[in-house]
């Protein structure tokens, strides 16, 4: 029995790298939405130094960080294997005291909304006719079929990789979907699976809702501006993937991520400590940070970015 709506907000973090977004990522929830919980799930062990910028900045208290047990992770064969994980853990037990839990990226400055992150996705999933889950897919077959077969095939069989479920409904829907996958991975493989299905976390993610009791997943944010989608915050894969970014500009999408963007500049601005934790994170956050404002000031002129010139100079 329900005993609490709140709603926690779980990420996945492989290998020692992405450990850098950590302490960005918990301060940027607990600054926003206070009242959601965070659970973090890593590959390795925390490193001394996200260790202590963590006990710095007094976020221990702030979210639990959990190091993945599962015997499974021993029969990935990459990262990309790894990050496939994520889709294959059951939140079931959680459900008495979240009614929902958003999966995300590690590498996004949660910013405050207003309808809230939780109100969107439960109004989504309303008019979904109480979907378990508010997720769109990449790419329909429908739309690749109608487009003549132009558009990129490689977004075919994709969900995206911001997750909101259901947490008691949703996870007894996919339970039996994530049992088999889990056993494939084990087991003996095939190289045609591994190509479609592991060889992109999205997909795999794809597959685990594929048949679960609400009909065959569809739909495609690349052709439409209805379909709900949102960032809740500013990705920085943009910083880590420019070419690929630059690429997209023309999307409809594009121009909300502009606006979240707009809303970390302003929280930069305004808040001291964010300030000092930016600059104490590892050079590698530093950097695709910095590529994200030159980003943006390649798109849109300077007196929109405000203040971001001279973000990290």
């Amino acid at each position: 029995m329900m005993t609490s709506n709140r709603l926690c907000i779980i990420t996945w973090v492989y290998g020692q790298k992405y450990q850098g977004w950590i302490p960005l990522y918990i301060y940027s929830i607990k600054k926003n939405y206070p009242e959601y919980d965070i659970k973090i799930l890593t590959e390795k062990k925390l490193s001394l130094n996200i260790e202590r910028l963590i006990n710095k900045y007094n976020l221990a208290s702030q979210a639990e960080i959990i190091k993945f047990e599962d015997k499974c992770i021993e029969y990935c064969h990459n990262n990309i294997e790894k990050r496939c994980l994520r889709w294959l853990v059951n939140f079931e037990e959680l459900s008495e005291k979240y009614e929902y839990i958003y999966i995300g990226d590690i590498d996004i400055y949660i910013c405050g909304e207003v309808p809230s992150l939780l109100e969107q996705h439960k109004n989504n999933m309303l008019k979904l006719r109480n979907r378990t889950y508010s997720n769109v897919v990449r790419l329909s077959v429908k739309d690749y079929i109608k487009n003549k077969k132009k558009m990129d095939k490689s977004l075919l069989f994709r969900l995206t990789g911001l997750h909101f479920t259901k947490t008691e409904q949703y996870f007894k829907n996919v339970k039996r979907n994530q049992e088999i996958i889990k056993k494939y991975l084990k087991g003996k493989r095939n190289k045609i699976i591994d190509k479609l299905f592991f060889n992109d976390d999205e997909r795999c993610l794809w597959l685990v809702n594929l048949f679960n009791g609400e009909k065959y997943p569809k739909g495609s944010y690349q052709l439409s501006d209805k379909v709900f989608r949102p960032y809740h915050g500013v990705h920085f894969a943009i910083g880590r993937e420019l070419n690929i970014y630059n690429k997209m500009r023309e999307e409809s999408n594009i121009k909300d991520m502009h606006k979240y963007f707009l809303k970390f500049v302003d929280d930069y601005n305004a808040d001291e400590t964010l300030r000092a934790l930016i600059w104490d994170s590892p050079f590698y956050i530093l950097r695709q940070i910095s590529n994200v404002c030159v980003f943006w000031e390649s798109e849109f002129s300077k007196n929109e970015i405000r203040d971001s010139k001279s973000f990290l100079q």
